[in-house]
């Protein structure tokens, strides 16, 4: 649950999680989801602690301002939409996502049943297992001066 007057706007530029001062600006671009949520975790990167669905869309970048999100926060991303293989849509929000723009990983990937789509079975019916867990995550890095971390 996301505290009132912690989430604004923010801008559709640049792409990914962008430290400002007070906080963060995420924007994901996404033509076919329905919401985009960013997943803050604690230090070790094992527990969620927030989710939040970014609140602006402006045409295919989700977007907002999360303030209090420091620099070496853990974080990932979750998407939602349509579950239509036939169409190539497989938006699943039980699976947590990687920002393609991350600079930096708190792990590297090890392959797990839980990151799949749908059952190790191989049937199509979407898997709801939550892939957090397994699933590395990103770093925010640097501030509002561009300093970078470690």
């Amino acid at each position: 649950m996301v505290q009132r007057g912690r989430l604004g706007e923010g801008r559709p530029e640049p792409l990914g999680v962008t430290a400002e001062d007070g906080g963060v600006n995420v924007a994901v671009v996404s033509q076919n989801a329905t919401r985009i949520e960013l997943c803050l975790f604690d230090a070790d990167g094992e527990t969620e602690t927030d989710r939040i669905a970014l609140p602006e869309r402006t045409g295919d970048v989700f977007h907002g301002f999360v303030t209090d999100v420091p620099p070496g926060t853990r974080y990932g991303l979750r998407a939602d939409g349509p579950f239509d293989v036939a169409s190539g849509h497989r938006f699943n929000p039980a699976k947590l996502l990687v920002d393609p723009y991350a600079a930096a990983l708190d792990r590297p990937f090890r392959l797990d049943p839980a990151m799949f789509d749908r059952t190790v079975d191989g049937r199509i019916e979407r898997d709801d297992a939550d892939s957090a867990s397994v699933m590395p995550k990103a770093i925010v890095q640097g501030g509002p001066a561009g300093t970078m971390l470690g």
